[in-house]
């Protein structure tokens, strides 16, 4: 009985913990895309705000997969590793396809192509948020 106790409050707490988690991350994502909405309406060098709201948002959906994969067991994480490998291999091919149809050019075709990964990188660290 008591081990059955144990066990219920490590689950419990592994899923308040997880809980936290998703909530944080989703802030994290919440304050970059206002950061990135603030620096893009001073109008100054939008490039670099798309660069940078590209980098922070690839830098969340990395840690989002960490933690994800820190809580799983053996068998599950190698799941999740060539599930990532897959989804890695289909991210370069659409970042070309972004790159190809932007028919944008100079420093707004730059802005835009940062802008779209972000958006695609966004989606995927959805998916990973939702099963921590």
């Amino acid at each position: 009985m008591r081990q059955l106790v144990l066990a219920s409050l490590v689950l419990l707490l592994l899923s308040i913990r997880g809980i936290a988690q998703t909530k944080a991350e989703l802030s994290n994502l919440k304050l970059i895309n206002a950061n990135y909405q603030s620096c893009l309406d001073e109008g100054e060098n939008r490039v670099a705000c798309s660069r940078l709201y590209y980098i922070d948002v690839d830098s969340v959906m990395r840690g989002v997969y960490e933690h994800l994969k820190m809580g799983l067991k053996p068998v599950q994480q190698a799941y999740l590793v060539k599930e990532q490998q897959e989804w890695l291999q289909f991210r370069d091919r659409r970042f070309r396809l972004i790159d190809k149809h932007n028919n944008l050019e100079g420093r707004d075709r730059e802005m835009v192509s940062y802008h779209d990964k972000a958006n695609f990188v966004i989606e995927r660290a959805m998916i990973l948020i939702g099963r921590i």
